[in-house]
């Protein structure tokens, strides 16, 4: 089998682009730590930017639907950086079509693994979500509901991902997990502190949860390519 070294010179740029990824974030972290807006406003929505590029030199095969899951995401940071009173609902909007597409990347690349065992793994992402909820309804009250559609999403992406795990311990099956607990977890720390004025460490958690969450779910987009590569060869 001859070596493509195209392709091979462009994975050699991965490994500083990955650094630079988590470098990015952790300064971005670190600006809306002490709420230095000027700073992270722009460093925000390019953080996911970086993931794009990584992807495209790393996967042989691009999955045109985790691409625009991406730029969705990048959609969601930037608007996330705007002064605005609507600009958090646009946000969340943005990343409401994100959960729509993961899923379905998701349900391209995973067996179905069942009603049984998908309600079963649903039961801690509702549970979380509807403590949430709770919090929430206290302070916006019927506004709140509309939170419940999003959660019915966090619920269905996160049993895909904890049934698949419990069925078939593996890498790409473990990078998903990790990426949908620390990504519903983005999301639900994302709702909390947009309902709590003193949110001075719930923003910073929410960009972590959010930047490690995307990066596993990277991981494991590019496992599930590799093992399909693999599959072909060994046919």
């Amino acid at each position: 089998m001859q070596i493509d070294k195209a392709w091979y010179q462009k994975t050699g740029l991965v490994n500083p682009l990955i650094a630079f990824y988590f470098f990015l974030a952790v300064i971005n972290i670190i600006a809306e730590y002490h709420q230095d807006h000027n700073f992270f406003s722009y460093t925000k929505p390019f953080i996911i930017l970086f993931l794009v590029l990584i992807y495209i030199l790393t996967a042989k095969t691009k999955n045109k639907f985790y691409l625009v899951s991406l730029f969705l995401a990048i959609f969601s940071n930037l608007f996330l950086t705007l002064n605005g009173d609507s600009y958090p609902i646009v946000a969340n909007g943005f990343l409401f079509l994100f959960q729509l597409s993961i899923i379905y990347v998701i349900m391209q690349k995973m067996k179905f693994p069942g009603i049984a065992l998908c309600t079963i793994s649903s039961l801690p992402f509702v549970t979380l979500s509807f403590l949430v909820f709770l919090v929430i309804y206290e302070k916006h009250g019927p506004v709140s509901y509309l939170f419940l559609f999003e959660a019915i999403l966090i619920a269905f992406a996160g049993s895909l991902a904890l049934a698949n795990f419990l069925m078939k311990y593996n890498k790409a099956n473990s990078h998903l997990f990790y990426g949908m607990v620390l990504l519903s977890s983005s999301q639900l720390l994302f709702i909390l502190a947009n309902t709590f004025t003193n949110n001075k460490l719930l923003v910073p958690l929410t960009s972590f949860s959010f930047v490690l969450g995307h990066y596993f779910l990277y991981k494991f987009v590019i496992s599930k390519e590799k093992h399909r590569r693999k599959y072909k060869l060994v046919q």
